[in-house]
């Protein structure tokens, strides 16, 4: 409930500031659904990248590519898991710079 009435009366304050009405709790819950899928998806590519890497990295090492439980285990859940997929992906961006020279 305060979470919600904080929200609310951020939302109510800006766009005052910008000259609009007020809105429906219900238009900005579906703006935050609306975000919170677009950062899945972000989420999901990033992860797919990671297994990428990973399985390539794997096999330049002459090793068999991390099952899927074995991928997620070492990843982790939560933050420490978006932090873990986005390390091993900036780990291949940088690869990749170093090939190109």
């Amino acid at each position: 409930e305060y979470i919600h009435d904080t929200i609310q009366s951020k939302d109510d304050e800006k766009r005052k500031e910008q000259g609009l009405e007020p809105r429906p709790w219900s238009e900005i819950e579906k703006e935050f659904e609306e975000v919170e899928q677009e950062w899945r998806g972000m989420v999901e590519h990033t992860e797919a990248e990671a297994r990428k890497f990973d399985a390539e990295q794997r096999k330049a090492q002459g090793l068999e590519p991390r099952s899927d439980e074995e991928f997620d285990a070492d990843m982790g859940e939560g933050l420490e898991r978006i932090w873990n997929v986005s390390a091993v992906v900036m780990k291949g961006e940088e690869q990749k710079l170093m090939e190109k020279g």
